[in-house]
């Protein structure tokens, strides 16, 4: 019978001692927290692009493009900027191709994967290389003679304005490539090669809160 009361009293004791103590904060309870270690090694955001392309080749083409994609942004370096980000992304886009002075339409869509690396961090502002690729799909055969369905290659660079923590303007300027890769023979495919300009935006999401950058 003292036995029973001993143990009794050992786990009475132990209980005390366990409420008592000091308890550890739950980052359950705790999101912001969380998301702060998080963020330093991966981040998301919305990517809106807008782009004009001219063929620099004898194809005399202009091309309006339209992105949005997801972005994943990797490994913070300063607390301004991550180092590398990739993206996924769909586009739609209109082709003029002029064709004996009169413009013929194409209109086309696509999906696209990006990756960037990011260099020389200047105040909130970041410079970066990129490169893409791409399946493209017309409703025509474009270029003339050529197929409804085309690769696109891109490689471009530019400037990541930083707005806020999680919001930045991007203006990059690219190179275009699009053709079939011969998939058809040689014959069918003129390919396209055109430079231009993107300007957009990377819009930060998951319900954070917009705040100066501090």
């Amino acid at each position: 019978m003292k036995r029973v009361y001993f143990l009794f009293l050992l786990l009475l004791v132990s209980n005390i001692l366990i409420a008592a103590a000091p308890k550890k904060q739950n980052n359950k309870n705790n999101p912001v927290k969380n998301w702060e270690k998080i963020k330093k090694w991966i981040d998301m955001s919305h990517t809106f692009q807008i782009g004009c392309y001219g063929s620099f080749d004898d194809m005399n083409s202009y091309i309006m493009d339209l992105h949005y994609g997801i972005n994943f942004r990797f490994i913070k370096i300063a607390r301004k900027y991550y180092l590398w980000d990739t993206s996924f992304e769909a586009n739609m886009l209109m082709v003029f191709d002029f064709v004996n002075e009169l413009p013929k339409i194409f209109p086309g869509f696509g999906i696209n994967y990006y990756l960037r690396l990011h260099l020389f961090p200047i105040y909130k502002m970041t410079f970066f290389i990129e490169g893409g690729w791409g399946l493209m799909g017309y409703t025509q055969q474009y270029p003339v003679n050529g197929t409804w369905l085309n690769g696109a290659r891109q490689v471009g660079g530019g400037i990541k304005w930083n707005l806020n923590q999680w919001d930045a303007l991007v203006i990059t300027v690219r190179w275009y490539h699009t053709s079939n890769n011969d998939i058809f023979g040689r014959e069918r495919n003129p390919a396209v090669d055109s430079i231009g300009v993107t300007m957009g935006f990377d819009l930060g999401f998951l319900d954070r809160q917009q705040g100066e950058w501090k």
